[in-house]
C-alpha cells in the first residue's frame, strides 16, 4: 500500500498535498500497516473487499467516528485508484462509506 503511495501518490506540485494532508495520509497508512502486520501483510494486488470491511470494523470498534473511519478508507480508496490507473491491479474492491451523523 505504502509503495503505491510513495511511487504514484505524492505530487509536490499538487495543492491538495499540504503538510496536514500528507500527515493524515501517513497516519492512515500506519494504522493500515499496523492492522495487517499483526495478521499478515496484504499486497495491494491481493486486497479484497473483506480486507476493507474488516479494517473498517476495527476502526469503528476502536472508537473512531464514522467520519474518521471514512477518511481512513478514503485514503485506501485513493491508493487503490492509483494502483488501477498505473496498471498494478485491474480493478479495486469497492466498499460504501459509513453513514455519518448530520450536524
Amino acid at each position: 500500500m505504502r509503495e503505491v503511495w510513495d511511487q504514484y501518490g505524492f505530487d509536490e506540485s499538487s495543492k491538495t498535498n499540504s503538510k496536514k494532508h500528507i500527515s493524515e495520509i501517513g497516519l492512515h497508512l500506519r494504522r493500515w500497516e499496523s492492522h495487517f502486520t499483526n495478521q499478515k501483510k496484504v499486497q495491494v494486488r491481493k486486497i479484497e473487499r473483506i480486507h476493507l470491511e474488516t479494517w473498517r470494523r476495527v476502526l469503528v470498534e476502536s472508537g473512531l467516528s464514522p467520519r474518521t473511519a471514512n477518511k481512513h478508507l478514503g485514503t485506501v480508496r485513493k491508493i487503490l485508484i492509483l494502483a488501477v490507473d498505473n496498471n498494478l491491479i485491474q480493478h479495486r474492491p469497492k466498499l460504501p462509506s459509513l453513514t455519518e451523523p448530520k450536524g
